[in-house]
């Protein structure tokens, strides 16, 4: 079984592989059918790491962009919620369905940058309350839940319907922790 330590440095290896690699790497990570990688929870982790490093890939000198390392990433709770709670790939509907729907309609918000770094930044904290919860599996499974609602509204092309409700999972789950959503 694999440790959180273990998944971290998988992830932090995927991800600058993916910050560093092109074309090709990209390829050849698509079709891991056919070139064997990492498996389990570790293998998960890398993938994640994969493509949010290429996903940042030429993005440093973007002033809106605040990425590259795990914390800022492998700590989003809508891919705690999908992967460690649900048993999920990297690479599911959901999550594929959710980052998609960043990259092409949040992105495009006129805050839609400021959003997507005020995530980063409480994202790692959602889940450190969350785990530290005794009731962390059941508020992850409602987490989850509710993603699968969000990911039908986005397939309906209902997109701001899908965005103000992540917005209130988002007000609700800072509400119930205490985490400032404005820092």
């Amino acid at each position: 079984m694999a440790d959180k330590n273990s998944c971290n440095k998988a992830y932090d290896e995927g991800y600058n592989r993916g910050k560093e690699g092109g074309m090709l790497d990209d390829f050849v990570h698509n079709v891991k059918d056919i070139v064997p990688g990492p498996n389990g929870k570790e293998g998960d982790s890398y993938d994640a790491g994969y493509n949010d490093g290429a996903n940042d890939r030429g993005n440093d000198d973007n002033p809106n962009y605040n990425g590259g390392t795990s914390e800022d990433k492998g700590n989003c709770f809508v891919t705690t919620a999908c992967i460690l709670s649900k048993g999920l790939p990297d690479n599911c509907k959901e999550l594929n369905t959710l980052r998609l729907f960043r990259d092409k309609y949040v992105l495009n918000l006129h805050n839609g940058h400021e959003l997507n770094l005020e995530y980063k930044i409480i994202g790692p904290k959602l889940v450190t309350a969350i785990n530290n919860n005794s009731d962390s599996q059941n508020i992850y499974d409602h987490i989850y839940n509710e993603i699968v609602e969000l990911v039908d509204l986005i397939d309906k092309n209902e997109n701001e319907n899908a965005f103000n409700r992540y917005c209130s999972l988002l007000d609700n789950l800072t509400g119930k922790f205490g985490i400032s959503r404005y820092n």
